[in-house]
């Protein structure tokens, strides 16, 4: 049984849970975007906003999209 998890993380902690997944036996792939976010919350949670109330989407590095052949897929992102 193949099982995947794919995940984005803003502050790290999405790593944390990756490498418990990656434990249990899934293969763990990591979201991530060309532009980096602000490292202060205020302004990272107001231009992530922004853009979505445009419908802007970032671009994202180095993405693997194929997720055939996969029995299982669980997908993390930021709370």
């Amino acid at each position: 049984m193949k099982k995947l998890f794919i995940y984005f993380s803003l502050t790290g902690n999405g790593d944390f849970v990756a490498a418990k997944m990656e434990e249990k036996g899934y293969e763990v792939r990591k979201v991530k975007e060309k532009k980096k976010a602000s490292k202060i919350f205020f302004f990272r949670v107001f231009w992530g906003g922004f853009r979505a109330g445009l419908g802007l989407k970032g671009k994202l590095i180095d993405y693997d999209n194929n997720v055939e052949g996969y029995d299982e897929i669980v997908i993390g992102s930021p709370v």
